[in-house]
């Protein structure tokens, strides 16, 4: 495999008769093999000319000699940037130890013909002569093992003496593919984006997969193709989204050094780009992925890239660059990272107290991923946004906050200090205040109230009463005599409005409901909705019967007296809205003679949403009646032959609300048989 600057590792040929660096799996060798033909080494003060990329020079222009390789655009000192390697021996030692004689010169000769590769390397040993580090001796401590020389034969010490290019990118990164230098604190495997436990800076991705797959970090998106692995720099991140259909490995982190350049912009294609705009950068990397040679210009410099090459270099500082090419290829550029510093202290805290608690709102500041809040100079919390409510505190107790702005460069000065102080709030007024009259008092009831301990309830603008709940019962009234009831609730911070007022007339008890043999079913005080047990006991054929309830509608709803689940809309119903409009409605049976019967509407005005109602519906041999409040408020036409509720094992139903809400019942029954208007008006007055 080949590793090229991008720090993507290709196939290459193993009878190249160019310089070809080759990757071990370590990625930390170097091997520079050289020609196997026979080639002599040009030993001259003066550069070749014509050079092709990675031909090999000897500068003797002065002593000590230097060994230098041509990059494509200009002569490279071999290894003069690469990282420090182990010491090793001189060329010229290791030749002799191999039971070769000779002066250096004779050893410098020897390098060619099948020998040419250890006699390229060999060259080094001139520079061992002046230190313990061979070629790498221009450097002192690099010596051999920087260029690898005659240990590049060993094909471990690759990626070592390649480094000395990738340091023309100033990256010091993707060529190399040093994770050495690279701290992991995730790793992933599974495509998708990738959360990071912490900032990171820098990117691995090793695609094992058998498809292209791409990265997108910051808002870059870079494509890897199979096989290929990627180290790089980018502006800080916290996610990176990975689209890949096949295997392949990820890690980010941070590098052991601060990184002096980043991934600024990434870009593809497969015909000439012109003068694409890009962020300010100074380096760039090209990967030629087909099969002819392309070119691209940076602040008029033209470079060549051939089939399957990378290609990585850096300028001046440049905003623009055109590819000329009729294939495909892959470029990003790199520029300085973006400096990360302190955010600004945060302003305009304010302070919100509640029963026990406090809440805190501040302006959002720029550039800032948390906050630290302090109470009495103490933190209590660490809110990623603007705000943040303070629980658990003493009501009546002064409290002092200031606040500050994080980032991954540090913490901002605290904020000016705001001071404030929980309290117990006064609780909403009550509402749905309902009065029940009975002989010689009024039950009366209301909705709790959230934050109360107690309320007060008000006979005609007199406190009679302060329980605990939702209740009273006012007693030793004067039947016939009317009382109007409002209440307020109660707690610490004091007392709420009182609510709206609700009145309640006694009186006597009544004589009591018909209660003979005809009375089938009877219940009191259900409360909602409720289910008759055995339905095809009632409404046969020609039966007459007398349904009632004494109910409280509800606004705008039709409530069905009595329904059917199966057959449907079978039902008898009546509808409260601005008046009390009295409906039979749906099918009474079910054959074919079934009737819709129309409204009839109650010619007094209904507007009190909180009283009962008294409703009757009663069926004679030739008619159906329906009275309200022992007022007759409508009659229809029976239908003898197919007038009944049965036929189904479906139960029957009392109180059914189109709305889904129930209406309160205070009774309900039935009786097999016609009431007469004096029945109708004892049962009335016993069960309104």
């Amino acid at each position: 495999m080949e590793l090229t600057p991008l720090g993507f590792k290709k196939p290459v040929s193993s009878d190249s008769a160019d310089l070809r660096v080759f990757v071990g799996e370590n990625m930390d060798l170097l091997d520079i093999l050289i020609s196997k033909k026979e080639k002599e080494i040009p030993k001259q003060p003066t550069p070749p000319t014509s050079p092709k990329t990675y031909d090999l020079w000897i500068d003797t222009a002065s002593e000590p000699y230097s060994f230098k390789m041509y990059s494509g655009s200009l002569w490279v000192l071999v290894g003069g940037s690469g990282s420090s390697g182990a010491s090793g021996k001189s060329a010229y030692q290791v030749w002799l130890d191999l039971g070769n004689t000779g002066t250096p010169q004779q050893f410098i000769d020897s390098l060619k013909g099948a020998q040419g590769i250890q006699g390229a390397i060999g060259s080094q040993g001139i520079q061992g002569q002046k230190g313990d580090q061979g070629i790498q001796g221009l450097k002192g401590d690099q010596g051999i093992q920087g260029i690898q020389g005659i240990q590049g034969l060993k094909g471990e010490q690759g990626i070592q003496g390649l480094q000395g290019v990738q340091g023309l990118s100033g990256s010091g990164g993707s060529g190399s593919l040093n994770l050495s230098t690279f701290i992991v604190r995730d790793t992933w495997t599974v495509t998708g984006t990738k959360t990071l436990s912490q900032k990171a800076d820098q990117l691995y991705v090793n695609n094992t997969g058998t498809s292209d797959l791409t990265i997108s970090v910051n808002g870059i998106v870079i494509p890897i193709k199979p096989l290929e692995k990627f180290l790089d720099h980018f502006d800080e991140f916290t996610q990176v989204t990975i689209t890949a259909s096949s295997t392949f490995e990820a890690r980010a982190g941070v590098g052991t050094a601060a990184a002096t350049a980043v991934i600024k912009d990434c870009f593809i294609g497969s015909t000439t780009v012109t003068n694409r705009a890009i962020p300010s950068s100074f380096g760039v990397v090209v990967s030629n992925d087909g099969t002819s040679s392309l070119t691209y210009t940076i602040n008029g410099n033209t470079i060549a890239v051939s089939s399957g090459e990378v290609v990585e270099n850096r300028f001046d500082s440049f905003t623009a660059i055109t590819i000329a090419t009729t294939v495909a290829f892959r470029c990003y550029v790199k520029g300085a990272p973006v400096a990360v510093t302190i955010p600004l202290v945060p302003t305009g805290l304010t302070a919100t107290a509640g029963n026990g608690q406090v809440t805190l709102n501040w302006t959002a500041v720029s550039g800032a991923t948390s906050y630290n809040v302090y109470r009495g100079g103490t933190k209590v919390s660490n809110p990623a946004t603007n705000t943040i409510t303070d629980n658990g505190l003493i009501n009546g107790t002064a409290y002092s906050y200031t606040v500050s702005a994080v980032n991954s460069a540090g913490e901002s000065a605290q904020s000016s200090a705001i001071n404030s102080t929980p309290l117990l709030a006064i609780p909403a007024t009550p509402t749905g205040l309902t009065v029940v009259s009975g002989d010689a008092k009024n039950v009366v009831t209301w909705n709790v109230s959230s934050g109360a301990t107690s309320y007060k309830l008000y006979r005609d603008g007199t406190s009679i009463g302060a329980p605990s709940t939702n209740g009273l019962t006012d007693t030793g009234l004067t039947n016939g005599t009317s009382y109007a009831y409002k209440v307020s609730a109660v707690n610490g911070a004091g007392e709420s409005t009182q609510s709206a007022v609700v009145n309640g007339t006694p009186s006597a008890a009544p004589a009591g409901k018909i209660n003979d043999a005809s009375l089938i079913l009877y219940q009191d005080n259900p409360v909602t909705k409720q289910t008759i047990p055995s339905p095809d006991t009632y409404f046969h054929n020609a039966d007459q019967w007398t349904v009632f309830a004494t109910i409280k509608p509800v606004a705008g709803a039709a409530t069905h007296l009595f329904s059917r689940v199966s057959p449907t809309a079978v039902r008898f119903e009546y509808t409260y809205d601005n008046h009390f409009q009295c409906t039979l409605t749906g099918k009474i049976g079910q054959g074919a003679g079934s009737a819709n019967y129309p409204a009839a509407v109650d010619p007094t005005a209904q507007t009190d949403f909180n009283s009962y109602h008294h409703v009757v519906v009663m069926r004679d041999a030739t008619k159906i009646y329906i009275y309200v409040d022992n007022v007759l408020a409508h009659s229809v036409s029976n239908i003898t032959s197919d007038f009944y509720v049965d036929g189904s094992t479906s139960p029957l139903m009392f109180g059914q609300n189109s709305l889904g809400t129930q209406p309160l019942f205070k009774n309900m029954g039935y009786y097999n048989r016609v009431l007469t208007t004096a029945e109708l008006t004892q049962n009335y007055n016993a069960l309104k």
